[in-house]
């Protein structure tokens, strides 16, 4: 009998329908990868970086987060200050409030956005992100913003 004549008995087959789950799940793992690789890489390294600013931590002591870099976005409510050769002085009512923070806790913070720091124009009750640095005595000094 040649080759070609023999049948192969069942137990000796192999099932070619057969699903090989762990390649299904490495191959979702892997596209998942590279959906988030891409969403995250519109991000600069200064954003990823920066965590969501806890407004009851700098109304309570802000030089403790002096040094620091943290992401706030809201409202503009008012443009208070404009030094061409310093910036503009802003206030922000925070949206991003924690839920555990104090109903008596100030909802708004003052921003410095130096001159040389390019971006939209600012206007107010528009929104906007930043991410802000926190300096000495407090005070918090956008270094990249963007409308939202």
């Amino acid at each position: 009998m040649s080759r070609r004549a023999r049948r192969k008995t069942p137990q000796s087959r192999k099932k070619s329908s057969s699903v090989n789950i762990p390649m299904i799940m490495g191959g979702a793992a892997l596209a998942l990868a590279i959906i988030s690789f891409f969403f995250k890489s519109d991000q600069s390294p200064e954003e990823a970086a920066a965590r969501d600013f806890p407004l009851a931590i700098y109304v309570e002591d802000c030089n403790s987060l002096r040094g620091n870099q943290y992401q706030i976005s809201g409202e503009i409510t008012e443009n208070a200050q404009q030094d061409p050769s310093v910036g503009k002085f802003i206030f922000l009512r925070v949206d991003n409030v924690p839920r555990d923070t104090p109903s008596d806790t100030p909802q708004q913070v003052g921003i410095l956005v130096p001159s040389d720091l390019t971006g939209p124009n600012i206007e107010t009750r528009q929104n906007y992100s930043f991410i802000v640095e926190v300096r000495k005595e407090g005070y918090l000094v956008a270094s990249k913003y963007s409308a939202r």
